[in-house]
């Protein structure tokens, strides 16, 4: 798990001990600035909704290169930037699936091939 929030890891952490899940690695990162060379099955995230879209592409190239092949991106976003995130799975990871979608929320995946 990453958080950037040094809170949310100090709770990240009690939870995952709470829980005994033990085959868990916790990081306090700003996207994956601080995650060592490791891949990934899947990663989700709910991703901030005002950081700007730069920040948004910055996220989805550094998901690509943090999955295995067969890995899936799935992100929470609000619905009003449906189509900049369609737009930038496909030219990124080559695909976009919608998932579901509320009046505020949109859920979709990507997956690397």
């Amino acid at each position: 798990m990453i958080d950037k929030d040094f809170v949310g890891i100090k709770y990240a952490n009690k939870n995952a001990k709470v829980n005994k899940i033990n085959n868990c690695k916790i990081y306090l990162s700003n996207g994956f600035s601080h995650v060592p060379d490791i891949g990934f099955d899947n990663i989700v995230s709910n991703v901030p909704a005002k950081v700007g879209k730069e920040f948004y592409w910055i996220m989805i190239n550094d998901a690509k290169k943090y999955l295995k092949k067969d890995g899936k991106l799935y992100f929470v976003f609000i619905s009003g930037l449906k189509d900049f995130f369609k737009r930038n799975f496909k030219e990124i990871f080559g695909n976009y699936t919608f998932i579901t979608s509320s009046k505020i929320y949109t859920v979709a995946m990507a997956l690397k091939i």
